[in-house]
């Protein structure tokens, strides 16, 4: 089952260990030469840019996926074999996704 808050965390822990280094490393790359003082600079902007960024990208993410799942449309058709029963029907996915729930035993997400 989706945990929105453990997506959230998994997610700000990805975006804190990656995005201070990435815009340090472009913010270096920007510059004309190499300076002690450029090189601190450019971390001071790397860790400016996770703070403003990652807990606002990692609860977006995180709310986005959690709707989109809890909100998935879930169809297809059942057909079944044997007295009422013990009637029972094996649901599969076939190896084209697009024709999954359209195929009768198969079971479609949207």
């Amino acid at each position: 089952m989706l945990k929105k808050d453990t997506l959230q965390s998994q997610l700000l822990d990805i975006f804190k260990n990656t995005i201070p280094g990435a815009f340090e490393k472009a913010m270096l790359e920007s510059y004309p030469g190499s300076s002690k003082r450029g090189k601190e600079r450019a971390k001071k902007f790397g860790e400016t840019m996770s703070e403003m960024l990652s807990e606002e990208w990692a609860s977006g993410i995180a709310a986005a996926i959690d709707y989109y799942v809890k909100n998935a449309q879930i169809f297809g058709t059942v057909i079944t074999v044997g007295s009422p029963t013990t009637q029972t029907a094996m649901i599969n996915s076939t190896p084209v996704p697009s024709i999954n729930g359209s195929v009768p035993n198969t079971l479609g997400i949207k």
